[in-house]
């Protein structure tokens, strides 16, 4: 790796821009005992990666530890929502269906892709569902 490239990594991970940093820190505070720090720096790393599904369980639990049991049921709901979504993700790659999707297959990897906030990756596999919906109306007489 570069110097230089080295170097701006360091400092992005020195900065606290970083979500592993951040869980690292959630952990080792509760290890301390300081449930209110952990969930800080829980809440930092959601901040960075809102789709992380570790990251979101940590923080339910940590609501609850912090007596605050209707955050934390909200948020461990949502967690379980989201393992779905991973589940029904996981299926379609093992299936296959992502390396020759159809438009509807984009559209539905778009959607589980956004409930992770992975709005990048969403937006792409929606264009591409649009574009194949565009092409097969070019097609028909």
């Amino acid at each position: 790796m570069q110097l230089l490239e080295r170097s701006r990594l360091e400092h992005r991970f020195c900065q606290g821009d970083n979500d592993r940093e951040w869980f690292l820190r959630s952990l080792i505070a509760e290890r301390q005992g300081n449930v209110d720090a952990a969930y800080q720096s829980i809440a930092q790393a959601i901040a960075l990666r809102p789709g992380e599904l570790p990251y979101l369980h940590r923080e339910g639990l940590l609501l609850q530890r912090l007596g605050r049991q209707k955050e934390a049921s909200l948020k461990l709901q949502r967690a379980n929502v989201l393992e779905g979504f991973q589940t029904e993700l996981n299926e379609i790659v093992l299936r296959g269906q992502h390396t020759e999707p159809t438009a509807e297959i984009c559209e539905r990897i778009a959607k589980l892709l956004h409930e992770f906030s992975r709005e990048i990756p969403a937006r792409t596999w929606r264009q591409l569902g649009l574009r194949m919906t565009s092409a097969q109306a070019e097609r028909r007489p």
